[in-house]
């Protein structure tokens, strides 16, 4: 909970002068602060706005950098994730969308390569599959398409 003025008074009689410095950096970060915080619930990040301000404190302005870089980079791979989701599903992969992308961490662009070469060549053998089953059943063949 936030100290009063005489909280703070009591705590640093004799430092009156360090204890007005260190509120005027508290006054002087709290937009960094503030927009930390707002950034924080915009991204993804493993801890808390709070933990963070914990870990860099004195250093905000560089918390603040970070954070910015996280947010447009996961503004800039949004779509591509959108994309993957779609060709996983398209493609019957046998991993979900997201195992893939925990394996494919920071390169999403291969994945995304990766993922629309499969499905390209699904697309090449899909009518050869079909002619397949097809000559099958018409041939009465003892076994499916699939054992062949």
């Amino acid at each position: 909970t936030p100290k009063t003025a005489e909280e703070l008074l009591k705590t640093y009689i004799g430092r009156e002068e360090v204890l007005l410095k260190n509120l005027k950096k508290v006054k002087e970060i709290a937009p960094v602060v503030a927009e930390i915080k707002t950034l924080v619930s915009e991204t993804n990040t493993p801890k808390t706005a709070e933990e963070l301000i914990a870990t860099y404190v004195g250093r905000e302005e560089i918390l603040l950098k970070n954070l910015k870089k996280m947010k447009l980079r996961e503004d800039e791979i949004a779509p591509i994730i959108a994309e993957i989701k779609t060709l996983v599903d398209e493609t019957n992969s046998p991993k979900t969308a997201e195992e893939l992308l925990a394996t494919y961490i920071g390169r999403e662009e291969i994945l995304l390569k990766n993922l629309k070469k499969m499905k390209l060549r699904e697309d090449e053998i899909a009518p050869i599959i079909a002619e397949i089953k097809t000559l099958v059943d018409e041939t009465n063949s003892p076994k499916t398409a699939e054992e062949l």
